[in-house]
């Protein structure tokens, strides 16, 4: 039995944040592996593993999109969930690389494996806390994408009331082997319909605990309704491989889409204690609606060198699987990575 220490209710919180990245990853069409293939995917419970040419991997948020995107293989998004208190360092990235080159390497053909569908792999590690630069340069020059909701202003509140339940769930009846699976399926159930599931959850998992059940039902129903008031979550790709998670409250913007499939957009940013609030504004958007996301510097400054910054996603528009791109104006991305270039120089100084 996992023991009540800081180790396993850590684990506990990055359980939460799994079930909570797969209902927003959901909002785009990337839906949950669900069936197992005979010697490549086995599924138990919420745990899905993933054989390699070495031996079975078990993925955080494993999904596939539910769409089919011509001249490549169905896509499939093998992602790593973490929630730590710091920055996800190099150590784990190195880990994850070795997970996904023993995945991919696993293309051998046999009698047995003829006829079954082959996928596009795209690995992406979430990070509630961000990571480490040298991580980023690390998973970068692997084509490992990095979403950081450190500083994604959409996501503030679901991370904080994260970090409040995990303090308030009983370990015990929770992430302990033989309990996990219904634990994360009990969870996903009910922060989609919080009404609906509240009373049979809390006589599982609140009943005979010392700890006041009313502060986890009071975050639970939080994370519940900030999930349902995200109207919009989608994963964004540039052309150099830099992948954002864009959130937001507001609708997507459909009518900007009608006859064309890219948008301009603008990098707006305001300043907080210790880094910067970014989102992007459409140029054609008269509400200037803010839909918000969160890249690193060292990303930025990569993204600047490339001749046209142009994100591409796939987006289904009244049933339509549509092929989308935000262009953005550099003179906003310069803006931004001036006003970081400032902030550590004044900081410097001040250390002097």
């Amino acid at each position: 039995m996992i023991s009540d220490d800081k180790k396993s209710r850590g684990q506990l919180k990055g359980y939460i944040l799994e079930v909570v990245v797969r209902i927003l990853l959901e909002k785009h069409g990337w839906y949950a592996i669900q069936e197992e293939v005979e010697n490549k995917v086995k599924i138990s419970g919420q745990e899905v593993e993933f054989r390699g040419r070495g031996t079975w991997h078990q993925i955080d948020v494993p999904c596939y999109f539910n769409r089919r995107i011509p001249y490549t293989y169905p896509l499939r998004l093998l992602g790593e969930v973490k929630f730590y208190s710091v920055e996800i360092q190099k150590e784990k990235i190195r880990e994850y690389i070795g997970v996904m080159k023993d995945i991919n390497e696993n293309l051998f053909v046999d009698e047995d494996s003829l006829g079954q569908t082959r996928y596009t792999n795209i690995a992406v590690y979430f990070s509630a806390s961000g990571f480490q630069e040298e991580a980023i340069k690390l998973a970068y020059a692997h084509e490992i994408k990095t979403v950081s909701y450190k500083n994604n202003m959409e996501f503030k509140h679901l991370r904080n009331f994260v970090e409040v339940l995990e303090t308030v769930l009983p370990v015990s009846k929770t992430i302990v082997k033989g309990k996990r699976n219904v634990f994360l399926k009990d969870l996903d159930g009910l922060l989609r319909d919080f009404q609906q599931n509240i009373g049979v959850f809390s006589k599982k998992y609140f009943q005979g605990s010392k700890k006041p059940d009313f502060i986890a039902r009071q975050n639970l129903e939080r994370i519940s309704n900030s999930l349902n008031q995200i109207q919009t979550s989608f994963l964004a790709n540039s052309n150099s491989g830099i992948m954002l998670h864009i959130l937001s409250q507001n609708e997507f913007p459909k009518d900007l889409f009608k006859k064309t499939d890219e948008q301009e957009c603008t990098m707006n940013f305001t300043k907080m204690e210790n880094d910067f609030n970014t989102w992007l504004e459409f140029s054609q958007d008269s509400n200037k609606r803010k839909y918000h996301f969160a890249l690193p510097e060292s990303l930025l400054r990569k993204l600047i060198k490339e001749e046209k910054i142009i994100f591409h996603f796939p987006y289904i528009i009244d049933n339509i699987l549509r092929s989308l791109s935000l262009r953005f104006k550099k003179e906003s991305i310069e803006k931004l990575i001036d006003e970081i270039s400032k902030r550590k120089s004044s900081k410097k100084r001040k250390k002097d």
